[in-house]
């Protein structure tokens, strides 16, 4: 990490200044069935490094590999929910799917309904 990360990750752990960071730590330590997964952090200018101790917690585990198999599972980008609720948002601002996600989408249409043999005119 550089200084600027590093402050703020000495200052605040890993769960708040880095959250993917502390996500891959619970994961990787549930699936492995472990209490703690040991983070190592290094500091990119001063070669310091940084060890905490991560306490594995199986519900946000869940709840991120569940979210991971919604993500790999989806046939298409529009299966999955957006992120934001308005195209104002500054993580939509930055995405560059944004304008096709926020595009009004035309609903395909049905076919017509087949009549059952029993109700077709007979000719």
């Amino acid at each position: 990490m550089k200084s600027s990360s590093w402050t703020q990750f000495q200052k605040d752990g890993v769960a708040i200044s880095h959250p993917v960071y502390w996500a891959q730590s619970v994961v990787y330590g549930d699936q492995l069935c472990r209490a703690y997964t040991l983070f190592t952090a290094l500091h990119t200018d001063t070669s310091e490094l940084w060890f905490e101790l991560v306490r594995n917690d199986p519900g946000p585990a869940l709840r991120l590999l569940e979210k991971g198999r919604r993500v790999t599972g989806a046939r298409s980008e529009h299966d999955l929910p957006r992120i934001a609720t308005t195209e104002t948002d500054y993580r939509c601002r930055m995405c560059s799917f944004a304008q096709k996600c926020w595009a009004v989408q035309e609903q395909p249409k049905a076919p017509p309904p087949t009549l059952p043999p029993w109700l077709r005119r007979k000719a």
